[in-house]
């Protein structure tokens, strides 16, 4: 048995006995990506990313992943709505 078939089953062996969890992954339909997110404001890819920098775009990050919360985005583009339709 190589070395690399040796490996995935001892993983697998341990995934059954739950002492290895799978990495939780995001819901894509519960998220948007940084990019999406940015551009339902008007804002570029890199503005995107400045504005997740400086907190105003809420994420959640995952590994190397952000992930933007879509209830929580939702709730603030309808403040800036707001906020602009009162201006």
């Amino acid at each position: 048995m190589s070395r690399k078939a040796k490996h995935l089953k001892a993983r697998a062996k341990a995934r059954a006995a739950g002492l290895l969890r799978r990495r939780k992954r995001f819901r894509v339909l519960d998220t948007y990506s940084v990019e999406e997110a940015g551009a339902q404001i008007g804002l570029s890819r890199a503005e995107s990313y400045r504005a997740v920098s400086s907190g105003d775009i809420p994420v959640e990050k995952e590994g190397r992943l952000f992930r933007v919360p879509r209830a929580r985005w939702d709730r603030i583009r309808a403040q800036l709505r707001e906020a602009e339709a009162s201006v």
